[in-house]
């Protein structure tokens, strides 16, 4: 499998956008829907979870979710699925976003791949602009919905974290 980041190297290739573009509801739907796994509406669900059923991936989601939560929740989910987390018979997962567990670190990264691309912060890093303040700027009038304070900044410096580590690997 290789790491993290190798992997969604591997995953800029076959998800069409991903790591490119931020991510809508709509967007994210239509990516499951092309690489045939089930979405639904799902009222008794907090975000979302995934699970392999009848010989297909199904991903369960909350509609009733502010925006920024249904795309790090789907995202999450999606990444569960591509990075190979969902196998016939294992229990469902859970969109844990502060859970220690590998596999839902790894699956909270790529939902914010979703929801903030790489290449946002690449064009902040070519002009000498990338750092938390400039990414904060970058996405709080859009991405960041009912998130704030301390959260903020953590979410921040995981999002410059990923960068740094993705441009290392890419160099």
């Amino acid at each position: 499998m290789g790491s993290i980041y190798n992997q969604i190297i591997d995953l800029e290739t076959h998800w069409q956008g991903f790591n490119k573009k931020p991510f809508s509801k709509n967007d994210l739907i239509e990516l499951a829907e092309r690489n045939n796994i089930v979405v639904l509406k799902d009222h008794s669900v907090e975000n979302a979870c995934v699970f392999h059923y009848d010989g297909k991936k199904v991903v369960l989601y909350n509609p009733h979710q502010p925006d920024i939560d249904f795309t790090l929740s789907l995202g999450h989910e999606l990444g569960h699925i591509g990075l190979g987390h969902v196998h016939p018979h294992s229990s469902p997962l859970h969109a844990n976003f502060f859970s220690n567990s590998s596999i839902e670190k790894d699956a909270g990264i790529i939902g914010f791949l979703f929801w903030a691309p790489s290449s946002d912060l690449h064009q902040m890093d070519i002009v000498g602009r990338l750092n938390l303040e400039e990414i904060y700027n970058n996405c709080k009038d859009y991405r960041y919905g009912d998130i704030d304070g301390s959260d903020i900044e953590k979410i921040c410096k995981a999002r410059l974290r990923i960068y740094n580590a993705l441009k290392r690997i890419k160099n």
